[in-house]
């Protein structure tokens, strides 16, 4: 299966997103850590790996596993990784391929939560929060210009990355969220929806009491959906599932055990249930994007996750 179909990559994606079944259930990552994507491309015998630049080598891997679309970063996170005319050049790299491009924007509260020592942050946040609102208030006139950015450079969609929580809660309240972050999260909502581009939010972390007002700001979807924070995606779904496209969820602990053993063949099985199981549940009626819940990194066997994607593509087929 060649990812340069675009038309039926990208309708796969926005079917997905308008919770339209029967094309398949689309499939893509929000990261791919540099050694996965060359662990996994010299595992396929892919020549000349040394010589691609991370966004060939990114478009290659999207391509050998069947992926729909790519998740492509506004801000680099390393000192010495691309420009931002670079990552916005990119964007037209990947569409160029047929893949739905996604330009994920790091949120107020997390561009607040890299000024300052965590500690001082939280205390700060219940001591002044009014203070705090105003800082992140004037980050969101960033958001906000990279949104636009990423929509006049042709990205498909937005990805609004504001990680507010932990395995068991969330940083901040919901009342806190409520009053300071919502309208924060309606504007920059707004600024992409008047292009008709589709918004996504994501965090890692409990985000089950933050659900209801994340639905509120009008987001098209979540990413992350992560199991072992108590994440349950069949019970978000059956509560939002008819307001927000899930993408995400597959716990990495199923893609992490590279060899052949008996223990290794019980995790396949593992997690040949849990994809048949999503894609059975929540798949069904369209409002979903199958990936992992923590982007692919290089304790990850290329086999399982070559594996995990190929049993999706079959739903394509179907």
């Amino acid at each position: 299966m060649s990812i340069r179909q675009s038309a039926s990559s990208r309708q796969r994606v926005r079917n997905a997103i308008r919770h339209q079944p029967g094309t398949g259930i689309p499939a893509g990552e929000l990261t791919m850590d540099r050694r996965f994507m060359v662990a996994l491309l010299s595992w396929k015998g892919v020549r000349n790996i040394e010589k691609m630049d991370d966004m060939q080598m990114l478009i290659e891997c999207s391509r050998l596993l069947g992926h729909d679309l790519v998740c492509l970063q506004s801000d680099s996170v390393e000192s010495d990784g691309p420009d931002s005319s670079t990552r916005l050049r990119n964007i037209s790299r990947a569409a160029g391929e047929g893949l739905f491009v996604f330009w994920v924007v790091d949120g107020a509260f997390q561009r607040t939560l890299h000024r300052h020592d965590f500690m001082a942050l939280m205390k700060a946040i219940a001591r002044r929060p009014d203070d705090v609102a105003g800082e992140m208030e004037r980050a969101s006139a960033a958001v906000t210009l990279l949104i636009e950015q990423g929509l006049n450079h042709g990205a498909h969609g937005i990805i609004i990355a504001d990680d507010i929580a932990y395995q068991q809660s969330t940083y901040i309240s919901p009342a806190f969220g409520q009053r300071y972050l919502l309208p924060l999260w309606r504007k920059q909502v707004m600024t992409a929806k008047a292009h008709d581009l589709p918004v996504f939010f994501h965090s890692d972390g409990n985000l089950n009491g933050f659900l209801s007002i994340i639905v509120d700001a009008g987001f098209d979807g979540l990413q992350c959906i992560e199991p072992a924070a108590g994440m349950d995606i069949f019970t978000i779904s059956r509560t939002y599932g008819t307001r927000l496209c899930l993408m995400g969820n597959i716990d990495p602990s199923l893609l992490c055990d590279p060899d052949n053993s008996v223990v290794g063949e019980k995790g396949c099985q593992k997690l040949d249930r849990t994809i048949t199981d999503l894609i059975t549940a929540v798949g069904g009626s369209g409002g979903l994007i199958v990936g992992s819940c923590s982007g692919l990194h290089a304790a990850m066997s290329p086999e399982r996750v070559y594996h995990m994607y190929a049993r999706v593509s079959q739903s394509k087929r179907a």
